[in-house]
């Protein structure tokens, strides 16, 4: 059992309160407890007086394992946080410090506790680190600076270093706390900077000097590319006029073509019309005639060839006359075949309303909107 002196909170509260009760029974032995009743109500009293303070006592306990927890997890971030924590006493002794630390020092954590910051300074740091702590601590204000330091094995080690000074209330330094971290390889990497762009400054002059000379040998080759380049200025101006010449002659050439190509359209045209106009018309008397099984096969015959050399024609002549697109050239052919909207529509695989779009966009056309003829009977007269 602690001594009176060290009791915890919640044993004092204990006391103090069975203090109360004690008095508070002596007080009513007189007068008050005079029934049963009036012992029993005290005694309820004293019950739940008793379950609040076990309630009261649990979540003491609770809440010390909690403050244990996170009292050992700090001690976990402090122990092995990756830079090194140190607190000085105000004699500048070091008082406690962090693994990192140790490491950092590079010696045992007993001989480092109680030894002097100072020692581990490099010695012409020292006024400089002495400076920072007495500033941390007359002003109160976070002191950050490189410092050089020597461990214990004499290893020169660059730190960056911030100084916090704890105070009492009358101003006076309890403790400094120091935060280092080791920036030895930054240090290294800027003397290797350093050193690399004095080099680079030396290459740079002696390039230079290198450049100078090749300028003036350039300057040479200029004068004879100046005269080089005339020549091929006047090169350029002969291709030029030549460039106007065969541009001249393609114009002539398209222009045949255009006249080739019209004349084949006009031939093909012609040839369409003939075969509508002047051949079919007989043929049909003869198809209407008393014509012999033979001669009825041999008429067939003639028209599915008269069929097949104007088709191709008469399809290529509504394309680029009517500017049809391929699947209304297709459905259009369907059409002069006599099948209806649904017969097309299965086969290209495609709805009724869009074989109905097509319709009415080939009759756009070919000129045929509000107009009442049969777009089936216009097709085939263009054979």
């Amino acid at each position: 059992m602690p001594p009176p002196g060290n009791r915890p909170d919640h044993l004092k509260t204990i006391d103090r309160l069975r203090r109360q009760a004690e008095e508070l029974i002596r007080h009513r032995s007189g007068s008050d407890l005079e029934t049963s009743t009036d012992i029993i109500e005290l005694i309820n009293e004293l019950k739940i007086h008793q379950a609040e303070l076990e309630i009261q006592n649990e979540e003491l306990k609770r809440t010390q394992l909690e403050l244990t927890d996170l009292y050992r997890q700090f001690e976990d971030l402090y122990e092995f946080a990756p830079c090194s924590y140190l607190n000085l006493n105000p004699k500048g002794l070091i008082s406690r410090i962090n693994l990192a630390g140790v490491m950092l020092l590079n010696g045992l954590r007993e001989k480092i506790l109680n030894t002097g910051f100072s020692q581990f300074v490099a010695p012409d740091w020292r006024d400089t680190n002495l400076d920072a702590l007495k500033k941390a601590g007359r002003t109160g204000k976070t002191q950050r600076l490189e410092l050089q330091l020597s461990n214990a094995n004499a290893l020169i080690i660059w730190v960056w270093a911030e100084i916090q000074a704890h105070r009492d209330d009358t101003g006076v330094v309890i403790q400094w706390r120091m935060t280092l971290v080791d920036i030895s390889d930054k240090k290294n990497i800027e003397e290797t900077l350093a050193n690399a762009s004095r080099d680079l400054d030396i290459k740079i002059k002696r390039r230079t000097a290198e450049l100078s000379r090749a300028n003036q040998q350039l300057q040479g080759e200029i004068g004879s590319r100046e005269r080089a380049q005339k020549t091929l200025l006047q090169k350029s101006k002969e291709l030029k006029a030549h460039m106007i010449g065969l541009k001249e002659a393609n114009i002539a050439l398209k222009v045949l073509l255009k006249e080739r190509e019209d004349e084949r359209h006009a031939i093909e045209e012609k040839m369409v019309c003939n075969i509508n106009e002047l051949t079919r018309p007989h043929l049909e008397k003869l198809a209407a005639g008393n014509l012999s099984q033979p001669q009825r096969a041999l008429l067939d015959t003639i028209k599915r060839s008269l069929d097949d050399i104007a088709s191709p024609l008469s399809r290529r002549f509504i394309i680029e006359s009517s500017h049809l697109t391929p699947s209304e050239t297709q459905v259009a052919n369907f059409i002069r075949q006599g099948k209806t909207t649904k017969e097309i529509a299965d086969l290209m695989c495609v709805a009724t309303s869009t074989i109905d779009f097509h319709r009415l966009n080939i009759r756009r056309k070919l000129g045929l909107t509000n107009q009442r003829i049969s777009l089936q009977s216009h097709l085939k007269s263009l054979l």
